[in-house]
């Protein structure tokens, strides 16, 4: 061993002294370096990198593949011989797409032509491991999850060639890559013929394969491209279990109506679908807060055989996080809809004028807010049709609802005092229940929920702080938290001279006790797994006038009330939350915004809110 390292160290230093006399012999004739005086430094660059390096372990190649532009024959047998096979017990397809998925590591994105394909397929089996119809299904579904678009297009081009049936699978996946195609521009020169997605289709139904959501989605994707769109409707209580993608779905069938101008269709959804949007909130709050309600009784049940008691399991709390009502409606799930029913409106300038009225009409009713766009497509629109009689206009509003040029005025979405008790009220009467209902971890410590209970009837408050929920800081919060919660509170009560409630745990509820502030009062909190309700109930419990700082966004907790009240609630929401604003170098609560933010359809305008996303100037701040 002590030879060869003298050898590599001889080597390497020759290599170093032959490079600086070539460099030398440059200097001193002033001339510059010849081509091959630099091909002989490149060379000797690479003998001194190869021949210094100690490290015993083997350079592995970039696993970026996509950064590459082209693959070639050695590129796929390196990927292909990087394949480690698992367990030859596991379940075949299993196996399979294990072993796609480490081919596609080390490929990129490109179309490949037919010798390329047979010579992958030719090799694949020479590695002992196969092609089949069950591999043609599994490598097409893992090229799409991969976005491995035209590798994927240019193998079904092989496969027909080859007069090889597509599998199901293999089927959905063409549908969807016209979806793909259609969507995103870099694919905007490869369009897949209206025929080829028909014909598609109809091998599809004749197969006849078992209704699966990860079918039936990739097919609707496909078929509303084609002038047969209507027929993805029948597959839609396919996804009846799947919220995701029956919110996909029903974004791609709005989308084909308005390219197909069938506007009837369209608005006749669009209500469809704002009607039952309140039925699923109601049914998915109600399934929820009965599993937790089984979940206890099965817990209490086996404490009282167990002397010691058990934990609360973990998986109870599950759910109850995951209960997040979207703030607009199934529609909002794609922004390509809108857009395409402002692009594909034609016929009469009147008629273009009053669809496009009708649908920030019914957009106004939804509370939806259209995507930004749709507002550029609405800009273009106008222009078309009439460019002196339309104008388009960016304002810019104050908090207060008036712009910063006086002109316009939203209406204000305060409740007024009638409203605001009847919240106050409901959960007063009903705080106890609704505590246990939306914070699980609190219904095993009945002494601490009565000491709360009599703690928020005893002090009466200005404004509650959650510190349940910890902000997200840039910096390491361990060290930046105490510094967020000294700056709130001194906002509050010193500047604003407002009493204050601090919901907190263990730790913090030591640090706000040290700083000694007046006017601040804190209650100990349980922890929670996930988000908490119990800073929204103790301030509607507190008063109807009781402002809420918060580092987290309230509106997912505006259906824990009664179906009746969840438009109440999330107006409350809105205009009482002051919303944490955490900078390195600063800290501070924003007022809350008291007009509507959703489409106002006025005589002489339309006001349509979005954030562009420019930052704001110190006067409109």
């Amino acid at each position: 061993m002590l030879h060869v390292r003298r050898i590599i160290r001889k080597g390497c230093h020759y290599s170093l002294f032959a490079k600086k006399q070539l460099q030398s012999t440059a200097n001193e004739t002033n001339d510059d370096v010849t081509t091959v005086d630099k091909e002989k430094i490149k060379s000797l660059d690479k003998q001194v990198a190869f021949l210094g390096r100690r490290s015993k372990k083997p350079i592995q190649q970039s696993i970026y593949a996509y950064k590459k532009i082209n693959n070639t024959y050695y590129d796929w047998m390196f990927a292909v011989n990087k394949v480690v096979i698992p367990r030859d017990d596991l379940y075949r397809p299993l196996i399979l797409r294990n072993v796609v998925k480490q081919i596609l590591r080390y490929m990129s994105d490109s179309y490949f032509d037919f010798e390329q394909w047979l010579t992958f397929r030719d090799y694949l089996v020479k590695k002992d491991i196969g092609i089949s119809r069950l591999f043609d299904g599994v490598f097409l579904h893992e090229c799409v999850d991969h976005q491995r678009y035209l590798m994927a297009l240019s193998y079904i081009d092989f496969l027909r060639k080859e007069d090889i049936e597509l599998t199901p699978t293999g089927l959905a996946m063409l549908l969807l890559l016209a979806r793909q195609m259609d969507i995103k521009s870099q694919y905007a020169d490869i369009k897949i013929s209206e025929d080829e997605l028909l014909k598609a289709y109809d091998e599809f139904i004749k197969i006849q394969p078992i209704p699966d959501s990860l079918l039936t989605l990739p097919i609707i994707s496909g078929l509303t491209l084609t002038r047969k769109w209507k027929e993805s409707i029948k597959h839609l209580p396919i996804l009846e279990n799947d919220l995701e993608s029956m919110q996909t779905a029903l974004g791609y069938i709005l989308t084909a109506a308005a390219k197909y101008h069938d506007y009837n269709f369209f608005f006749q959804l669009i209500d469809n679908v704002s009607q039952t949007e309140e039925i699923r909130i109601r049914k998915r709050r109600d399934r929820t807060l009965n599993y937790h309600d089984k979940s206890n009784e099965s817990i209490k049940t086996t404490m009282t055989k167990n002397k010691k008691g058990i934990r609360t399991p973990f998986l109870t709390h599950m759910p109850l996080k995951m209960l997040k009502e979207s703030d607009y409606y199934l529609i909002s799930k794609t922004s390509q809809a809108y857009e395409t029913f402002t692009n594909y409106l034609t016929g009469d300038k009147q008629m273009q004028i009053n669809s496009l009225k009708k649908l920030l009409e019914k957009s106004q009713h939804n509370g939806y807010i259209p995507p930004l766009g749709f507002v550029q497509a609405l800009e273009k629109k106008l222009k078309e049709i009439d460019q002196d009689k339309y104008r388009c206009d960016h304002i810019y509003f104050a908090p207060n609802g008036v712009s910063t040029n006086n002109q316009s005025c939203l209406p204000s979405i305060e409740l007024n005092e009638d409203e605001s008790q009847l919240l106050h009220r409901y959960v007063q009467d009903n705080f106890v229940d609704l505590i246990r209902k939306n914070c699980p971890s609190m219904t095993n410590d009945i002494n601490k929920l009565e000491n709360i209970h009599q703690c928020l009837i005893e002090k009466k408050v200005d404004v509650i702080f959650d510190c349940v929920h910890y902000p997200l800081l840039e910096l390491d919060w361990s060290n930046r938290y105490p510094l967020y919660v000294k700056r709130i509170l001194q906002q509050i009560v010193h500047e604003k001279e407002k009493t204050c409630l601090v919901l907190a745990k263990a730790h913090i509820e030591d640090y706000i006790n040290q700083l000694d502030i007046q006017n601040t009062h804190v209650i100990r909190a349980h922890y929670e797994t996930g988000h908490s309700a119990l800073p929204i109930l103790v301030a509607l419990f507190n008063g109807p006038q009781t402002l809420l700082a918060s580092a987290i966004d309230q509106r997912p907790f505006k259906s824990i009330l009664e179906i009746k009240h969840v438009a109440l609630l999330d107006q409350w929401i809105q205009t009482h939350q002051l919303v944490a604003i955490v900078k390195p170098d600063l800290v501070y609560l924003q007022a809350p915004c008291v007009y509507s933010t959703q489409v106002h359809m006025q005589e002489k305008q339309w006001l349509i809110p979005y954030y562009d996303g420019s930052p704001l100037a110190d006067a409109e701040k």
